[in-house]
């Protein structure tokens, strides 16, 4: 039996595999990449007995550009085998950033922030902090951070239960990428609010489903993390700890390795009693 794991619709991201080409060589390419994808995808779903989608987005998209018929379907969203255990306390509210700074969506996403959000709202506050963690990040954007009186940044760091204090907000602006953010589930995990852009969000549809007012905030535009950040810093310890607890469990309950055990197992039964 054949699972077709499709963690992303490849064919939608061959533009993203050339970003830096240019001119009529990036053309062909791209036309010639793209040609090659949806081939081996094409094929791939034509020969496997079941597929398991990350997402909801990703299940449509890949019936509306392939041709898929009486095959077994799953969502299986990401899910962690552990989860983060925070430890470090602090005398001030906390606002968290994550991700490679060498990659070309976190860097236009935390400049954004930045140059929007921070430095014009949040920047003269001394009771709160801005954390930046990440690896490689380019001389110019680690200018940019280290010019801010009240952030933190903190280069290539081992592990985040080293860096991130207890009831900090995490923040995730990403405008595109591809598949579901990792950084989410851990966020979940480690029991802290999150304020995230749509595209972020993709696949974190039970928690979206679940969550506490505040534990899981939707943002799209500047304003929106602007006002989910004065929410964060009017919000009492006692709700932060009652955050912490339910996005704790929408961790358990949806996005560790006990569910996606179950999952798999229950779909090997059925291609295997077919």
């Amino acid at each position: 039996k054949i699972v077709c794991n499709m963690e992303n619709v490849e064919y939608d991201y061959v533009n993203g595999y050339f970003a830096d080409s240019r001119g009529l060589l990036r053309n062909l390419y791209v036309k010639w990449e793209k040609k090659c994808v949806k081939r081996d995808e094409k094929m791939a779903l034509k020969y496997c007995d079941a597929i398991n989608f990350l997402s909801i987005r990703d299940q449509k998209r890949t019936h509306n550009l392939y041709k898929v018929n009486n095959k077994r379907e799953m969502i299986l969203p990401i899910c962690l085998e552990k989860s983060k255990q925070l430890y470090l306390q602090s005398d001030i509210r906390n606002v968290v950033f994550i991700g490679s700074l060498n990659y070309k969506s976190n860097i236009e996403a935390i400049t954004r922030f930045i140059e929007n959000v921070w430095m014009k709202y949040f920047n003269s506050n001394n009771n709160l902090n801005l954390i930046i963690a990440g690896s490689n990040p380019g001389k110019e954007l680690e200018q940019k951070i280290r010019n801010i009186n009240n952030c933190i940044l903190y280069k290539n760091f081992k592990k985040i239960e080293d860096i991130v204090p207890k009831k900090s907000l995490m923040i995730a602006p990403i405008q595109n990428g591809a598949g579901m953010k990792v950084k989410v589930a851990e966020t979940l995990s480690m029991g802290l609010p999150i304020v995230a852009s749509d595209e972020a969000l993709v696949g974190y549809d039970l928690a979206l489903e679940k969550c506490n007012k505040y534990s899981i905030i939707r943002a799209n535009i500047d304003m929106d993390y602007v006002n989910a950040i004065k929410i964060f810093l009017n919000l009492s310890d006692e709700e932060l700890s009652n955050i912490e607890q339910k996005n704790k469990d929408l961790y358990k309950n949806y996005y560790n390795y006990n569910v996606s055990r179950t999952k798999i197992s229950e779909m090997c039964r059925s291609i295997i009693n077919v």
